[in-house]
């Protein structure tokens, strides 16, 4: 078998196999719109796959026709994959004790055969080997995607059924004591962060410097003050893209928390026409879209587009003010007014009160927290490296599972080319019934002179259109292969744009 520039020789029994070898049905998912009314039928999407789990109350519903419904319901044992966007090639296991549910048109279902242990497969779909493949399948207009045809010639190593059930039992016992492992990293991260709140808290309220302080009083010679009354807030200006440059010419130019690091901004972009200026340990505030409330610290001479602004503090330590901004990087997030694009005006900003020590205490505060986040960002790196190696443990465990090394394999067991006759012979008799069923379903009728062409669609509609509306209401409807086959001629015709996750089509003016 080959495994990347490697040929791996499969154990004694085994046989290499691709997935429509051992499954008798691969299908795409029912187009549909989700609804919250109650139809008896659950509709599962790719969004609904989370961390391998699905909350199935919270999946939507959807309407079906009685005699569509047979062709996309989910049983146990089925394996669903994410076939676009950025969870491509993921796949999920349908146990027992879901509702009554089918699967939506992003994703692909396989239906395999009684000899082939689901388990073993759906954990093949998690090793490297798989995700290799996946890598070399990903096909792309727009983004990526993996269709039927790709995902049923993807090969796997197939042992007896007696065998697949011995490394199914073998991963899960390896995986539960990897998973447990994992919680408790998790747990201690999430401490961590709980850790980090309690002293920034402690900081702001006193309490890191005079430990003996009635919660809710000040200490003395702090005040609570307004930052309008403690230095000036300075909003950034849009500059034009032929007016900036990749070049490292001018000064950093900073447009967004799409250029923020941890602390410190990352420059990559410059410009010899600055609108505002900003200066080292200026505190930068996203003050506009899916950012808002995100915070970064100026390093050096610099200028801001306009969803920054930058706060000066002009009554002592800066580093003091980057670190209550940051305690109250959460409120500031909430002072953003609309919904399409939020954003924070001037005014609420300033208006901030933050409690001011004496300089010289803030400069103590400083130190202190200084000190302890690095503390805590040590142990979490420590944590982050543990996390990594449970992962690759993980993958060796899978690794070694399907290379036959980590079950032993018993003479008597059955082979698998034995196993291969029997799925041909169940998948031969499938497909008989199968055509018979068909013949008993009334055929629907369908306007096909009411369809069109993607590129006549195209051409008469004045906005962009959805890749999901293109399809459903082209000639391509149900036949993915088609659609993306018309797609990939006309593409150079094509301007595409993204709205969240979705992809948008238009031509080319």
């Amino acid at each position: 078998m080959d495994k990347g520039n490697k040929t791996y020789k499969l154990p004694d029994g085994w046989i290499e196999v691709e997935i429509k070898d051992i499954s008798l049905k691969i299908n795409y998912g029912y187009t549909a719109k989700s609804i919250s009314n109650n139809t008896g039928t659950k509709l599962l999407r790719i969004t609904d796959i989370q961390d391998n789990h699905v909350d199935w109350n919270a999946v939507p519903y959807c309407e079906i026709d009685e005699l569509d419904k047979p062709k996309f319901i989910l049983k146990s044992g089925d394996i669903v994959f994410a076939r676009t966007g950025a969870t491509v090639g993921k796949s999920f296991l349908i146990s027992d004790n879901f509702p009554d549910a089918i699967f939506a048109s992003y994703l692909i279902r396989i239906q395999l055969s009684k000899h082939v242990d689901p388990k073993y497969v759906y954990y093949y779909f998690q090793s490297g080997s798989y995700w290799k493949q996946i890598g070399i399948k990903a096909l792309g207009v727009g983004q990526p995607h993996v269709n039927a045809n790709s995902l049923s010639r993807l090969k796997l190593p197939l042992p007896s059924k007696i065998h697949q059930k011995n490394i199914v039992s073998k991963i899960e016992t390896l995986f539960s004591e990897l998973d447990q492992a994992e919680k408790g990293l998790q747990k201690a991260k999430y401490q961590l962060e709980i850790y980090r709140k309690t002293l920034l808290k402690s900081a702001f309220e006193g309490k890191l410097t005079n430990p003996n302080i009635e919660t809710g009083v000040l200490p003395d010679e702090w005040v609570l003050s307004k930052l309008g009354n403690n230095g000036r807030l300075i909003s950034g200006q849009h500059i034009l893209k032929n007016e900036y440059n990749l070049n490292k010419n001018g000064i950093p130019y900073f447009t967004g928390p799409s250029d923020f690091g941890v602390n410190y901004p990352k420059i990559s972009k410059w410009t010899t026409k600055p609108k505002v200026i900003v200066t080292k340990d200026d505190i930068l505030i996203t003050v506009k879209g899916s950012g808002l409330g995100k915070l970064n610290v100026v390093q050096e001479k610099s200028t801001i587009g306009r969803q920054l602004m930058a706060y000066d503090f002009t009554s002592g330590s800066k580093l003091y003010m980057f670190y209550f901004l940051l305690f109250q990087s959460q409120n500031i997030k909430a002072l953003g007014i609309g919904s399409a694009i939020p954003g924070i005006d001037r005014e609420s900003i300033l208006g901030i009160a933050c409690p001011i020590p004496p300089p010289k205490e803030q400069k103590q505060i400083v130190e202190i927290l200084e000190s302890r986040f690095t503390l805590i960002e040590n142990l979490e790196k420590s944590i982050n490296k543990s996390l990594n190696d449970v992962m690759l443990l993980k993958y060796s465990v899978l690794k070694k599972a399907f290379e036959g090394k980590m079950v032993s394999q018993y003479s008597n067991d059955e082979s698998a080319e034995l196993l291969l006759q029997k799925i041909k012979k169940e998948k031969d008799e499938y497909l008989i019934v199968q055509k018979v069923i068909d013949k008993l379903i009334p055929k629907k009728k369908r306007q096909m002179e009411t369809k069109k062409t993607v590129l006549e669609i195209l051409s008469k509609s004045k906005e962009p259109i959805s890749t999901q509306e293109l399809w459903t209401n082209s000639i391509h409807e149900g036949d993915i292969e088609s659609f993306y086959s018309e797609i990939k001629e006309i593409y150079s015709k094509l301007t595409e744009v993204k709205e969240d996750t979705e992809s948008l089509l238009s031509l080319k003016k």
